[in-house]
């Protein structure tokens, strides 16, 4: 496993990590700014009433300034719910966008998104990105949590601390990606991987680690890291349950071959790498 340099580190784990905070200040000032805007032009008003008209605090109070008040409200009430709305229409353009096959359309819409603060934030979960051209990018704290990439070209793609729980990647390329790097002493900035299903992909040349790979629903007909086709060694659950509704005999190692579409030898090679990291599937269960 490749280590991270000082600069990478800073740039894609340190330095989210600062202005994660300062993007949620950011608004909720602005939001205050914008009451406050609106409260000081009314209290003018206010002060122009009495100063013209002569009329008395004790009258101003219950009579005038409830109203004025009233209005500063339903302004800003009125401001958040354009802004809200202009927001979303903003983020339904992005995501359109995020799904082309045109790689320079996508990835202007990931810096886009990425500059709002909207990648962390969940606005992407659950979204369906089949199809999408998203090479050569850099995915920094995303929450890709139930995504759908399925048919996706992923290739050259970095994952620091993104979150693919429950996402869906059939028939991606992720040729040359990098789902784990070493970050500094026992710490891996990484996707999480938990119970993600990949199948029929590419992972030739991926970094990731045996650690996330045991947490995924399934790996079937997935070209592994080293080039050669995946041969079961982790047991998948996801794997396992459709293998169980298309077996015969369940206990019979050629049908498991048959299965995951390796040999004999490939497959019982396999579940002996299992029986000796039995360890590395104990540990895994405690991250999860």
């Amino acid at each position: 496993m490749s280590k991270i340099d000082w600069k990478t580190r800073f740039q894609y784990i340190i330095w989210p990590r600062i202005t994660k905070p300062l993007h949620f200040t950011g608004d909720f000032l602005l939001r205050i700014f914008t009451v406050y805007r609106a409260a000081f032009f009314l209290t003018l008003i206010a002060i122009g009433i009495w100063y013209y008209t002569q009329v008395g605090l004790d009258e101003l109070w219950p009579n005038i300034i409830p109203e004025l008040l009233s209005i500063a409200l339903t302004v800003f009430i009125i401001d958040t719910l354009n802004k809200r709305h202009a927001e979303d229409e903003t983020k339904k353009i992005l995501i359109e966008q995020l799904k082309s096959q045109n790689n320079a359309v996508a990835s202007q819409a990931l810096a886009e998104m990425e500059a709002r603060g909207w990648l962390w934030r969940g606005v992407l979960r659950g979204v369906y990105l089949a199809s999408s051209n998203l090479d050569n990018n850099s995915f920094i704290n995303v929450d890709f949590k139930r995504v759908n990439f399925s048919f996706a070209s992923l290739k050259n793609t970095n994952w620091f601390e993104t979150d693919l729980e429950d996402a869906v990647l059939h028939q991606v390329d992720l040729h040359g990606a990098t789902l784990s790097v070493h970050a500094v002493g026992p710490y891996y900035a990484e996707a999480n991987l938990k119970n993600a299903r990949i199948t029929n992909s590419n992972l030739f040349g991926v970094s990731v680690r045996n650690e996330q790979l045991v947490q995924l629903n399934s790996l079937l007909h997935t070209i592994m890291p080293n080039g050669e086709l995946y041969d079961g060694r982790f047991n998948l659950s996801g794997d396992i349950e459709f293998f169980k509704r298309t077996a015969i005999d369940a206990k019979d190692p050629n049908e498991w071959a048959l299965f995951y579409g390796v040999t004999v030898e490939k497959f019982l090679a396999g579940q002996l790498w299992t029986q000796q990291n039995s360890s590395l599937f104990v540990h895994a269960k405690k991250e999860s």
